[in-house]
């Protein structure tokens, strides 16, 4: 399974600037993966003055204009894309989206749709906001993660997502975290009990915690990490965003199979994933030893 990270410097609110700046990378790729991964908020940045200023340049997954871009670039490389964005979800439709337990195999299309206008989506009133990662194949959308855990950056701005998000893709089951979805054991431990492969982890930091804490994570779960994070600068409010890159593939033992340093970049990593096929840590089989434990913990209350 060949997975292809895009490291990039994001242009700050100009979502045509850094879809153009995608579509380069891909054009240039001497090698691309069966998926791409992006970072977390690709198309906005981060940092804001005001939440009036992320929501305006928020859109719908169902019919914005980034999502329909990224379509477009799914279909004419064959291609899933991982992408995180800003969502505009309307009430109804909030509280429509659920999990679904697989995905459709990506079909070549022979002629590549015209890559739409990203200015901007209306939003209608009653619009909620998520940030958000979508699962994108040339038929469209697949899959909306919603980030789970917030920080203090993210309280300011978005809802908090509900649910996890699995999928199956050519025969491997992914899992979707954003950034500080890292940080919280809870979160991960259960793409574990679902079996996961690889977790799919777009993110947006600046300090090499999150680098370590992945590390354990992997190791922990006995899964691949594969973190996409972004780098350059975002100066807002005092607040000075240092986004160090250090993109990477870790394995279930916990080595680092690359990191992209910290300059802008597509690489992409050919996954072996027979390494560790039956989910077990130092030989102990982690699924049978979870629920043992869990056992033994309940008998105590």
């Amino acid at each position: 399974m060949k997975i292809s990270l895009i490291q990039m410097d994001v242009c700050y609110k100009n979502k045509a600037e850094n879809l153009e700046r995608l579509r380069h990378f891909l054009r240039s790729a001497d090698d691309l993966g069966d998926l791409v991964l992006l970072p977390e908020l690709f198309t906005t940045g981060y940092l804001f003055e005001t939440p009036t200023e992320i929501h305006a340049l928020s859109e719908t997954t169902t019919d914005g204009a980034t999502v329909k871009a990224l379509q477009a670039l799914a279909t004419e490389y064959n291609v899933l894309i991982i992408a995180g964005i800003s969502e505009a979800a309307g009430i109804s439709e909030a509280a429509g989206i659920s999990e679904a337990a697989g995905i459709s195999e990506a079909a070549g299309m022979s002629e590549v749709a015209e890559v739409p206008d990203v200015t901007g989506t209306p939003k209608q009133e009653g619009d909620r906001y998520f940030n958000a990662c979508v699962v994108i194949s040339p038929t469209g959308v697949e899959h909306v993660y919603r980030k789970i855990s917030q920080t203090n950056i993210d309280k300011q701005y978005f809802e908090r997502g509900d649910h996890l998000v699995s999928f199956k893709h050519k025969g491997v089951t992914f899992g979707l975290a954003i950034c500080f979805d890292i940080w919280f054991p809870e979160i991960i431990r259960e793409y574990a009990r679902r079996g996961v492969d690889v977790l799919l982890h777009p993110a947006n930091f600046g300090g090499e915690q999150s680098l370590h804490i992945a590390r354990a994570r992997a190791i922990e779960n006995a899964m691949y990490v594969v973190t996409c994070n972004r780098i350059g600068r975002e100066l807002v409010n005092g607040i000075n965003g240092h986004y160090c890159g250090q993109s990477r593939v870790i394995d279930p033992k916990g080595s680092v199979l690359f990191s992209a340093g910290s300059a802008s970049s597509l690489k992409t990593m050919d996954i072996n994933l027979q390494e560790n096929p039956n989910k077990a840590v130092i030989g102990v089989g982690l699924m049978n030893e979870i629920s043992d434990i869990s056992l033994h913990l309940k008998k105590q209350h």
